[in-house]
């Protein structure tokens, strides 16, 4: 054969490949070694797990901090935490509805990256602060831990495992920022960035969403890990929790309460922290002109009223806000939270969207509150918070039966 026929049957090999690999919804190649990686937000009181795929917390597949708070406390607030991102968009056969998520109801103790639909475009989670003594220091960082990633939607999955639809892309990525603060009015909260990019055709109607499976429980009662009923006097882990809804703060939160009625039956000092996730913004436009929709149900993998992205794209964009006394049946319910903005009326290629959510902890529900309302403030000020002066860089020398200790003046300079 000659060169050229061999070069043209070369073609044709990887043509067939890469035509398979799309009919059979796998990656192709370029994908083949991405990897999926997991930091920890852990500058403030909170310790929050984040990905480069969109998820956010462990799912419990270790005893690292989920949504720790206070961090180094044992109390942990939530095992699981996506992105959804639904829009009506066109594709080969013509315009359909879609949902990426990051996240659907599964077990605890699962590979979440087996189920995202979003693919990391990068192997590193990179780190930056806006410390000036601090080894990843940059002028550019916006707090004293940026983490920042990004991934797509790109390529289409197959159905895999609680994903029971074939995923269909809308063609856009996400440039993730997760923002935390040591300043002592905003270190009971981490911010999350989301900035949307349109790289296929234009989008109608966008809804911006994120779910989240807030459980709160004292990880040091547990001999086992995940949790489970039988490794602890104190039973399972899940069924124990009283939520509520903020709408005016766009806030909605929960707290452990072991049994009705509601506060007398909780016995809440078990596990005395609020925890809850609050929308800060969205843009471009605003909020003032957008429907905020928040929904909840009972933790449930098995049904299939939740399984398309039909009813996905329901879900967030619906007009409704769900009555949280739908829960109180305590040791029945396990919520399921989905706060989400929109519609953003059309997104052109090229175009983006952003829009910010805060992890947040606090001692008291008035705390979390307070904690709810500065996050807020931090973000209307685009962030632009002071710091603490940074700790003097220390060196020490050992001698006979003593230290000396050395510091410089850093701080007097910040």
């Amino acid at each position: 054969m000659s060169d050229r026929g061999a070069a043209a049957a070369w073609r044709r090999i990887v043509l067939a490949a890469a035509v398979a690999t799309t009919l059979l919804g796998l990656a192709p190649f370029a994908h083949a070694a991405t990897r999926y990686v997991v930091r920890l937000a852990n500058r403030n009181r909170i310790g929050l797990t984040v990905t480069n795929y969109g998820f956010f917390g462990n799912n419990f597949t270790s005893r690292s901090p989920s949504l720790e708070f206070p961090l180094g406390s044992g109390f942990e607030h939530m095992s699981r935490a996506g992105i959804w991102i639904g829009a009506r968009a066109f594709g080969d056969a013509g315009e359909f509805t879609g949902v990426s998520t990051a996240i659907v109801d599964a077990i605890q103790g699962s590979a979440s990256a087996d189920e995202t639909e979003f693919t990391p475009l990068g192997d590193a989670i990179s780190e930056r602060s806006k410390l000036t003594n601090s080894r990843v220091y940059s002028p550019s960082a916006t707090s004293d831990q940026d983490l920042i990633c990004e991934y797509a939607d790109t390529p289409a999955k197959r159905s895999q495992g609680n994903q029971q639809e074939r995923h269909t892309p809308l063609g856009i990525r996400v440039r993730q920022t997760t923002l935390g603060f040591t300043l002592p009015a905003a270190d009971a909260f981490v911010v999350s960035r989301f900035t949307v990019i349109n790289d296929g055709g234009a989008l109608r109607d966008v809804w911006l969403g994120l779910y989240a499976q807030l459980a709160s429980g004292d990880k040091n009662k547990y001999s086992a890990w995940p949790p489970s009923a039988g490794s602890s006097s104190f039973g399972s882990w899940y069924y124990k929790a009283h939520i509520e809804y903020d709408d005016a703060r766009r806030l909605y939160s929960e707290r452990y309460c072991v049994g009705a009625p509601y506060p007398a039956g909780c016995a809440a000092s078990s596990v005395p922290p609020w925890a809850g996730v609050k929308l800060l913004g969205a843009e471009p436009g605003g909020i003032a002109d957008k429907r905020v929709n928040w929904r909840w149900w009972s933790f449930s993998p098995s049904d299939f009223s939740r399984d398309e992205d039909v009813e996905k794209y329901a879900l967030m964009s619906d007009p409704v806000i769900d009555d949280p006394r739908g829960c109180l049946q305590i040791e029945q319910c396990s919520p399921i939270q989905l706060l989400s903005v929109g519609p953003f009326a059309r997104i052109e290629h090229g175009d983006s969207l952003t829009f910010d959510v805060a992890f947040l902890g606090g001692e008291t529900q008035g705390k979390l509150i307070e904690h709810a309302e500065y996050a807020q403030f931090a973000h209307d000020v685009d962030y632009r918070l002071p710091s603490a002066p940074p700790s003097p860089r220390l060196f020490v020398q050992a001698g006979a039966r003593h230290a000396d200790v050395w510091w410089d003046d850093s701080p007097e300079a910040a």
